[in-house]
């Protein structure tokens, strides 16, 4: 059974997350910024608060899994890993 998904595209926020050391580290959208690096606590805490925001929106957790190659655009899951 093939289940189409519609996907719609946000606007990313210009918010974003604030290392310890009060530098700009990833939107809110969940790229990347260049020229930091987490690490520790607040490398932790950062893919704590990106897990619960994919998680909290079925749009952006198939987005993600799309963008990591587990799924395809029509919204079947792919085998990863074949024994």
């Amino acid at each position: 059974m093939n289940t189409v998904v519609k996907t719609t595209t946000k606007k990313p926020a210009k918010t974003a997350v604030k290392a310890a050391s009060g530098k700009a580290v990833r939107s809110s959208s969940g790229s990347a910024l260049r020229g930091t690096v987490l690490t520790g606590q607040a490398l932790i805490d950062d893919m704590r608060a990106f897990r619960r925001e994919v998680a909290a929106d079925p749009t952006l957790a198939q987005e993600l899994l799309i963008k990591i190659g587990a799924m395809t655009k029509g919204g079947k899951l792919k085998t990863l890993i074949r024994a």
